[in-house]
């Protein structure tokens, strides 16, 4: 599995960065949590979209796990909400469909992953993403230079 210095490598911010989890599979939850958890990550969860709507009104998110099917709600409808709360935040979509042609709404949604997800792949995207952002000042630590 990927190590946490390679996870969060480049990564500088002075507190953990915020991931929340939208699955409704209490075993992913549990493991991605657990896998985030270990690496330092502020992990949320939420098992519908209802929850994830109350989530994302109460604090802001660095990256957010999307499952694109809770039950009978599709989780893209979230991405609008959270692109205009947290416009800098990164989705990475998952998946058990194969829906290839999913739009990457506005620069929102980094990527789009099917189910199973291997971890090392989930990890490296999820930094790729966050990453992106933290070339952005904007997302820096004061004081701290982004790497290239």
């Amino acid at each position: 599995m990927m190590s946490a210095a390679k996870c969060r490598g480049t990564l500088k911010r002075d507190e953990p960065l915020n991931v929340l989890i939208v699955e409704d599979d209490p075993n992913l939850r549990l493991l991605w949590r657990t896998v985030f958890g270990e690496r330092g990550f502020r992990v949320t969860e939420s098992d519908t979209l209802a929850a994830a709507r109350a989530e994302i009104a109460r604090r802001d998110f660095d990256l957010v796990l999307l499952d694109l099917y809770l039950g009978r709600d599709n989780g893209l409808d979230l991405v609008e909400a959270i692109h205009r709360r947290m416009p800098d935040a990164r989705i990475v979509v998952v998946t058990g469909a194969a829906e290839p042609g999913l739009p990457k709404s506005g620069g929102s949604v980094h990527d789009v992953l099917r189910k199973p997800v291997d971890l090392e792949d989930l990890l490296s995207i999820c930094h790729e993403a966050i990453s992106a952002n933290m070339s952005d000042p904007r997302m820096s630590s004061p004081g701290s230079q982004p790497r290239a």
